[in-house]
């Protein structure tokens, strides 16, 4: 089996099943073509070839040799083949393909597409003929109304509420308490308290929801502008953060309308290959 961008794929994985309309199986076969190079999705695995295998076995749930040696099998992939991926991680391989997540990848957009298409009444009839062109953007195009993106900005007040504030970092929690005791006991600025401890500081600017870790987001959810925050652990070590200004997100801005947006694409894809994909 050949395909745009990959080498001969192992017939013996061409008729594998990977998702389902209908009656109708989506196999190897039919999204191996669909191939493309690179994207930001695909995992990276940085360092040796240890460390690779290492964080390619744990993201894939992989623990134990035998599992491995399942999975790959599975694939029609070789010990060896594995073993020079991890050396050398590429998507121009049927082997990077396969373990970077080209394939997952291809596979979901492909069932998107086709699900889209089941959505806007013109289900698939033949999977190899199936073109997934398009049909995501026309099923946004109907189902991303302003009103859904009113809806989505109510129910997402809380997580898209704009916050700001300014933070540090410290090694220790003895550390951190000694910085909140010198800002709130002492009068002292918390960057200057920051700059005479050693600890680096940070800048708080968005929304509640890309705060991290859960647990400072947690306590900014119910906090008030001005208060100091933490000591919070934020393995490794813990923070503190002053927040300094919080308002409700503004359905007018075009950041957070930009941001509903989305959030309503996603759940109508998300939808659709609920109601018409199957594994």
């Amino acid at each position: 089996m050949t395909t745009g961008v990959l080498p001969d794929a192992p017939e013996t994985v061409a008729g594998r099943r990977l998702f389902a309309i209908n009656d109708i199986e989506f196999t190897v076969a039919e999204v191996a073509p669909h191939a493309r190079p690179g994207g930001r999705e695909l995992a990276v695995f940085p360092g040796d070839a240890a460390a690779v295998q290492e964080a390619f076995r744990r993201t894939r749930g992989l623990l134990t040799a035998d599992q491995l040696e399942s999975w790959l099998t599975g694939w029609a992939i070789t010990a060896d083949e594995f073993v020079a991926w991890t050396e050398a991680p590429t998507t121009t391989s049927w082997t990077g393909y396969v373990c970077s997540g080209g394939l997952d990848r291809d596979t979901a957009e492909l069932a998107s597409a086709a699900a889209a298409a089941c959505a806007l009444g013109s289900a698939p009839t033949d999977a190899t003929s199936f073109d997934p062109s398009g049909w995501v953007a026309r099923l946004m195009a109907r189902d991303v109304t302003p009103e859904a993106v009113d809806a989505a900005l109510a129910r997402h007040r809380l997580e898209w509420t704009c916050v700001r504030g300014a933070g540090v970092f410290a090694r220790s929690r003895a550390v951190a308490e000694e910085l909140r005791h010198w800002v709130l006991v002492d009068g002292l600025d918390l960057a200057i308290a920051a700059t005479q401890a050693g600890c680096p500081t940070y800048v708080v600017d968005g929304v509640l929801a890309d705060l991290s870790p859960t647990t400072l987001r947690a306590r900014v959810a119910g906090a008030r502008a001005g208060e100091l925050l933490g000591p919070v652990e934020a393995g490794p070590g813990w923070t503190l953060l002053r927040l300094d200004e919080r308002a409700e997100p503004d359905p007018q801005d075009a950041t957070i309308r930009a941001r509903a947006q989305r959030s309503v694409a996603t759940e109508v894809v998300e939808r659709a290959v609920l109601r018409h994909v199957s594994a």
